[in-house]
């Protein structure tokens, strides 16, 4: 189960200010707006959390390769357990089937060319303090379109 650390950090600054608008937005789009656990849908600040599927306490890092979205339930009942500690915790407690090897694979779904140089393009970088800093300045201040030139909204 998690230790109590978990829950009680200092400083404690959120995932998706940590990563940026975009990445953020890319991780919602890539998800289907649903929790990754269970497919329970979500809505952006009503019980939606990104969850590390490697915690920080086993050397997650913070970037889109290693988030998922997860409801409040799913995110809390896992706190720091390794995907297959969850995926047994799961099945037994709540009746899901989370499948390690497919939260993997959404992950690891490419980021759209649209994004390239907004801070989370290359999947394999990893967000220090510097890169998450300079990702945000740059979705706060950037209003061109994301979208590739020629599509439709």
């Amino acid at each position: 189960m998690a230790s109590n650390a978990h829950n009680t950090r200092p400083d404690r600054e959120s995932v998706s200010k940590r990563i940026g608008v975009r990445a953020t937005a890319w991780i919602w789009h890539r998800d289907r707006s649903a929790c990754a656990h269970c497919g329970a849908a979500l809505t952006p600040g009503r019980g939606a959390h990104l969850d590390h599927l490697t915690p920080h306490a086993h050397g997650g890092a913070d970037e889109v390769t290693n988030l998922v979205l997860a409801c409040e339930r799913c995110n809390s009942a896992r706190q720091d357990m390794s995907l297959a500690q969850w995926a047994a915790y799961a099945a037994e407690v709540y009746g899901l089937k989370v499948s390690p090897a497919r939260l993997v694979k959404r992950a690891s779904t490419p980021v759209p060319a649209a994004l390239a140089g907004t801070g989370f393009h290359d999947p394999s970088a990893r967000f220090g303090a510097e890169a998450a800093a300079r990702a945000r300045n740059e979705t706060t201040s950037d209003t061109r379109d994301p979208r590739p030139s020629g599509t439709a909204p």
